[in-house]
């Protein structure tokens, strides 16, 4: 994401802000708004990776239900006879 610096000036100027401290403060803003904004890619990334983990959790307890119910069978078998 960037901001049009030249009309951030022009605004805090029109708003009565000194030329240096609007383009400062321009500068500044540019500087964090590009540093700290996520793009739609890294969004996409992060819950592509987030599906993942899911989906390998979601097989580990898969399997260890299945081995689970396998051994309460087989004692309840070795119990029932």
């Amino acid at each position: 994401m960037t901001i049009d610096t030249l009309e951030y000036v022009k605004e805090l100027e029109a708003a009565g802000v000194e030329r240096k401290v609007a383009e400062a403060h321009a500068r500044a803003a540019g500087k964090l708004i590009s540093g700290e904004a996520a793009t739609k890619m890294d969004v996409k990334t992060e819950i592509a990776a987030l599906e993942l983990r899911l989906i390998k959790y979601m097989v580990a307890q898969s399997i260890a239900i299945v081995g689970l119910v396998l051994a309460l069978g087989g004692f309840l078998i070795r119990f029932l006879r």
